[in-house]
């Protein structure tokens, strides 16, 4: 890892003299589409795309369209005004500006007038090097000046009058063949990561489901008392307000503070010491589990080693594991398992509202393995933890390194 980054920054040494400030619209010919009338709109057909649909591509390369136009439309309009080839690039114009798509060998679509940009090269250019610089600061920043503040546009005179450091097309290609492989790099670290997200529920699976241990009623297995929800005195005037939080802290943890990942993101709001201290109930430590019971049903979290003392806000119930029956790992793995979620839904569907009522979580159920068998599961599962921590912790060099080569070839611009 560390020969192929340094291989990468000395790649990324590049030199300026050759290059030349120049306008986008001395570039390309920059332009949108024939208008397509909302009438027109298929559910099959010729793909057309929005600028939702190019954010999309720009971000991941494909897209799973909801909306097309007919064929006899888009020859026409192919005929008629042209439409998009490899190597062409598409810029969003509205909501989420900027947004760079390069037309692949293959593509076939339409797409929104105003809503999207078509830049048609005028000589020869490195497609990829524009689609990096326009993920730069320098570019953004020319991008959403004066784009207004209600709703965001870039207008083609804009796009025409957005400046860029060019260097020689060689130059281009070698830059965008480093800064492409730095990509690569993190999309198979993030792939790696979601791979071993995937693995701790598989082994659930292979060590538990069909083998025919006895379902248990979730509030007999819990610490005495363990089953934790905002209610009673944490209702009314003691229950937090927005003037209650402050930077520092106790952290307090609500249901959109859950990711679907399974765990607690940094986004936790902290409530006053002064105004934490006030409530009885809802505090919560490493080892508990996490269910969001309002809203965001479904969704649950294993507390981990950052939350030795926090708050559960009222969309979310906290379950404590008796430590002699149930392990805090196999009970964080049952609950996001499909037989208990589908226990949720139809708990979820005898109410008046998105949530499932206390009582109702008392009499869950969930299978039982011997203790032993639980913890040798959670012997797996830290064993799993430990390298996610390796390949986050990767990732995040590789996100600084991607930054520094991005930096590097593009520090000449603006």
């Amino acid at each position: 890892m560390s020969v192929a980054a340094d291989a990468l920054r000395r790649s990324a040494r590049v030199g300026r003299p050759d290059w030349q400030e120049i306008v986008l619209g001395d570039l390309f010919d920059i332009c949108s589409s024939k208008r397509v009338l909302q009438e027109q709109w298929k559910s099959s057909g010729v793909p057309f795309y929005r600028a939702r649909e190019i954010v999309r591509l720009a971000e991941t390369g494909s897209v799973d369209n909801e909306l097309f136009i007919s064929e006899e439309l888009y020859q026409e309009f192919r005929d008629k005004y042209g439409a998009p080839q490899a190597g062409d690039l598409m810029i969003s114009a509205v909501g989420t500006l900027g947004a760079c798509y390069v037309v692949q060998p293959g593509d076939r679509f339409y797409f929104k007038d105003a809503s999207v940009l078509w830049f048609k090269a005028k000589r020869r250019t490195c497609p990829r090097f524009i689609w990096h610089a326009f993920r730069t600061r320098s570019i953004l920043d020319q991008v959403h000046a004066g784009s207004g503040s209600t709703v965001g546009t870039y207008t083609i005179d804009r796009a025409k009058k957005t400046r860029l450091w060019l260097p020689p097309i060689q130059e281009q290609q070698r830059i965008a063949e480093i800064l492409d492989m730095a990509d690569a790099l993190r999309a198979k670290r993030r792939a790696a990561i979601a791979e071993l997200d995937t693995l701790t529920q598989s082994i659930f699976i292979g060590m538990f489901c069909g083998t025919g241990f006895h379902g248990q009623r979730i509030g007999q297995l819990l610490a005495s008392g363990a089953l934790l929800l905002h209610k009673d005195g944490n209702h009314g005037s003691l229950y937090p307000r927005a003037e209650d939080f402050d930077d520092f802290g106790v952290p307090f943890i609500s249901a959109k503070t859950i990711t679907d990942d399974g765990e607690i993101s940094n986004a936790f709001e902290n409530l006053a010491e002064e105004k934490a201290s006030k409530l009885k109930i809802g505090w919560i430590t490493a080892g508990d589990v996490l269910l969001a019971h309002n809203a965001s049903v479904g969704k649950v979290a294993l507390c981990d080693g950052r939350f030795q003392k926090a708050l559960i806000g009222t969309s979310v119930t906290a379950f404590r594991p008796n430590p002699e029956t149930l392990s805090s790992d196999y009970l964080f793995s049952a609950l996001r398992s499909r037989d208990f979620q589908r226990q949720l839904e139809k708990n979820m569907s005898q109410t008046t509202r998105n949530q499932v009522p206390i009582t109702a979580q008392r009499e869950l159920r969930i299978p039982l393995p011997p203790i032993g068998l639980q913890r040798e599961f959670a012997r797996k599962v830290a064993a799993v933890r430990r390298l996610r921590a390796v390949y986050s912790d990767s990732s995040m060099k590789l996100d600084l390194l991607s930054l520094s080569l991005q930096q590097q070839a593009f520090g000449g611009m603006g």
